[in-house]
């Protein structure tokens, strides 16, 4: 009996260990705080893993809501507006704000 205990350990195992090197899916690499500076001061955004999320600037706060996509980020804003961001793979996220334009965030804080 002690046999079959031993070989259920070491399956359980190999098993536990096959996972460990597997990528990130991209919702996982995305929580944390990330800041983008502007002509008008510095944003940050805060990505919540429970996707819920805070855009805030030196004179106002908006929460939202986000999610993946494909391969892009999608920001959903509680009026029912949508804005989409590439998903970071050197280390930035890309915003494309309408009537702004594109913002450059980096990380400050994984979570």
């Amino acid at each position: 009996m002690s046999a079959l205990i031993r070989v259920l350990v070491l399956t359980a195992l190999m098993l536990l260990g096959c996972g460990a090197n597997e990528p990130e899916s991209p919702a996982a690499r995305l929580p944390g705080s990330w800041e983008a500076e502007t002509a008008e001061g510095r944003v940050v955004l805060v990505l919540q893993e429970d996707g819920k999320g805070v855009w805030r600037t030196e004179l106002d706060e908006a929460p939202f809501r986000w999610s993946v996509k494909g391969e892009g980020l999608v920001l959903h804003t509680r009026s029912g507006g949508a804005v989409a961001a590439s998903l970071p793979s050197d280390g930035t996220l890309r915003l494309n704000m309408p009537g702004v334009g594109e913002l450059l965030f980096s990380r400050t804080e994984r979570k």
